[in-house]
């Protein structure tokens, strides 16, 4: 019985694997259309993914780094990209936060400013029409596989 509760674990494990690399190319994709032909020098976002890479023990999240690195350095806060940066920050936060609870350091937010604050970043994903992030759930699938890292 034990076996099969293992191999179940490892097959869902692999589901939600196989959705977060999904979530992570529609993720891409929406950020090459959506700032192509941007300006891509952003020393202040660099220094967000310099700062959680600290944390980086897990593929996924290196991945999703390296396409957020990649895909959105962006320059300007004009025609509404300062608002998407900053929407980027708070879910590099949030990712931020579920990693240090893995390595037992400092987190920023407690149980229920989490919750508030994932309630706003959906809120803005809507507002801003970051399809990706909406449709996805993308987000939920990070905190799940943070989760499962944790157990």
């Amino acid at each position: 019985m034990n076996e099969q509760n293992i191999e179940l674990s490892r097959k869902e494990t692999q589901a939600i694997d196989a959705q977060i690399i999904e979530s992570l190319v529609q993720t891409q994709k929406f950020f090459e259309q959506r700032f192509i032909g941007q300006n891509t020098n952003n020393e202040f976002f660099k220094n967000i993914i310099k700062k959680l890479k600290i944390f980086d023990d897990h593929n996924l999240l290196t991945d999703l780094l390296e396409i957020l690195d990649k895909n959105f350095r962006i320059e300007g806060a004009d025609k509404g990209e300062g608002e998407v940066v900053a929407y980027v920050e708070e879910l590099l936060l949030l990712i931020n936060n579920k990693m240090s609870l893995l390595k037992n350091s400092e987190k920023f937010f407690d149980e229920q400013e989490e919750k508030e604050v994932i309630k706003n970043w959906t809120e803005k994903a809507a507002m801003l029409e970051l399809r990706c992030f909406v449709s996805c759930d993308f987000l939920s699938f990070i905190l799940r596989k943070s989760r499962e890292i944790q157990m």
